[in-house]
C-alpha cells in the first residue's frame, strides 16, 4: 500500500509596513500583472495631472479623468488639448440629458473660451462639439455642420470623438465614423 502524507500549501508571503504615519506609499504588493498604476499627489504640477487624467480617460474612466484634467485647468494648465480631453472626459459615454445643472454650466464654460485658444484641430474638435451641445440643449447649433465639422478631423480625434460622444452622434455619423475606421484599420494604425 502506497501512503502519501498530503502535502500542506506553501506558507505565503507576508508584507510589513514600515511606513511613518503620514508618509505616501504608492503601492504594497509581492506581484503585480498587466495593471496600470495612477499615482499623482495633489502638490504635483498640473501637466502630471493632465497626464493622469489623459490616462484615466484612455482607460475607460471619464469621472477621475474629469477629477484630474479638472485639477490641471485650475492650475491654470487651459488650451484646446487639455479642455477638449475634459470635455471628452464630462461626456463620455452620456446623453445630454444625462448631464446635471453643474454640469451642463461647467460645459458652458468651453463658449467663452474657445477665443483664447489658438487654431489648431483640438480647437476645431472644441468648436464642432460645442455646435452639437448647442443643439442638444436646444439653443441653435445645426447638428449636421457640427458633424460633418467632426468628420473632417484628423483620424485620431475622430476616433476619440467615437468612442466617448457616441450618445450624443447620430447613427449616421456613427456609421460614417465606422466604415473610415475600417477603412484607415486596413491600410495601418491610426496616426495622429
Amino acid at each position: 500500500m502506497n501512503s502519501r502524507t498530503p502535502q500542506l500549501p506553501p506558507k505565503h508571503a507576508t508584507t510589513h509596513n514600515s511606513a511613518a504615519a503620514g508618509t505616501t506609499v504608492g503601492m504594497q504588493a509581492s506581484t503585480i500583472t498587466n495593471s496600470t498604476v495612477y499615482q499623482v499627489l495633489a502638490s504635483d504640477p498640473p501637466g502630471k495631472k493632465y497626464r493622469v487624467g489623459l490616462q484615466y480617460l484612455q482607460d475607460g474612466v471619464p469621472l477621475k479623468a474629469v477629477e484630474w484634467i479638472g485639477a490641471a485647468i485650475a492650475e491654470r494648465l487651459n488650451n484646446a488639448e487639455v479642455r477638449y480631453h475634459w470635455t471628452l472626459a464630462m461626456l463620455s459615454k452620456r446623453s445630454y440629458r444625462d448631464l446635471s445643472r453643474p454640469e451642463r454650466e461647467s460645459l458652458d464654460v468651453i463658449a467663452s473660451d474657445l477665443n483664447r485658444y489658438a487654431e489648431s484641430d483640438h480647437k476645431s474638435a472644441l468648436e464642432a462639439i460645442w455646435q452639437l451641445l448647442c443643439h442638444h440643449k436646444g439653443t441653435g447649433g445645426d447638428a449636421k455642420i457640427a458633424e460633418k465639422n467632426i468628420l473632417a478631423l484628423p483620424a485620431s480625434l475622430r476616433a476619440e470623438i467615437d468612442r466617448h460622444l457616441s450618445e450624443l452622434l447620430s447613427g449616421a455619423t456613427k456609421d460614417q465614423l465606422w466604415a473610415q475606421r475600417k477603412e484607415l484599420a486596413a491600410t495601418g494604425p491610426i496616426r495622429p
